[in-house]
């Protein structure tokens, strides 16, 4: 659809089973997206979601109990007679220990007639005859060049490192730079956890920070308008962030003065 609801890295599983830890990601998702989806479908929009990729964190570090809950937020959004879609593209960590995107943690969902999982290559067209690629990751960089180089859509979705982005603390030296997806209105891509916006791409970042390595990270989710080449962020109100505090900045401050500084937070 023109109206899609952007969702970035959620690594479900992080924390193995922590119930307080999933119980903010479940918050989040049915209060802030869920909301979004229902004044949209509302106002009677068509509209779409996609999650970008590393959805989980590792498939066997999920509980049954937890992927229950996560089913049921999937399906509270398959509900709105607006949703058309749910659209997943598989990113690295959902087939961490897997040899292919076809066997990979988002099937869980497949049984709901408007889950679409991406397990290579997929090329949507808009209402507005916008055509959107959506690429899960490629382990081999060449494969995902090979997929643009026969590419003519308006928009990408893509779930990969780029050449001179930060990831895991070093730049990125991937063969995939900004200069190969210049043609491209608007590329939106998963992977890289810190919410960016250079020029055409916009990295959509992960729904909440991951670890204290992302303490100054933005997180929340995306409102695309294809027809328009439009984007609002949202940002995520809901869960706790990490934040750092050198020692002597709080050594003399009361318990009080304490407590507000750390009050939804991990230090």
């Amino acid at each position: 659809e023109d109206i899609n609801i952007v969702i970035g890295d959620v690594h479900l599983g992080r924390e193995s089973n922590n119930l307080v830890t999933f119980s903010y990601t479940e918050k989040f998702f049915m209060t802030q997206v869920y909301d979004v989806c229902s004044k949209l479908n509302g106002e009677n929009k068509k509209f779409s979601i996609t999650f970008m990729g590393d959805t989980f964190h590792s498939e066997s570090l999920i509980s049954s109990y937890i992927a229950s809950r996560v089913s049921k937020i999937i399906r509270e959004f398959s509900y709105f007679e607006n949703c058309s879609s749910i659209i997943f593209l598989v990113g690295n960590h959902d087939t961490w220990t897997k040899k292919s995107n076809d066997e990979n943690a988002s099937n869980i969902f497949i049984s709901n007639n408007k889950v679409k999982v991406v397990y290579s290559r997929e090329v949507l067209t808009t209402p507005s005859g916008k055509k959107c690629v959506m690429i899960s990751h490629c382990h081999d960089e060449l494969k995902f060049l090979e997929y643009v180089e026969q590419d003519s859509s308006n928009y990408i979705y893509m779930h990969q490192e780029i050449q001179g982005f930060i990831y895991k603390d070093e730049t990125s030296i991937s063969l995939i730079t900004l200069d190969l997806l210049k043609n491209y209105d608007r590329i939106y891509n998963g992977h890289i956890h810190s919410t960016t916006i250079v020029k055409n791409l916009v990295n959509t970042g992960s729904i909440e920070q991951n670890n204290l390595g992302e303490a100054n990270n933005f997180t929340g989710f995306f409102i695309v308008n294809h027809k328009d080449n439009t984007k609002e962020f949202v940002p995520n109100i809901t869960s706790p962030v990490y934040k750092k505090f050198r020692y002597d900045d709080i050594r003399n401050k009361t318990e009080s003065e304490l407590k507000s500084l750390f009050d939804k937070r991990y230090v």
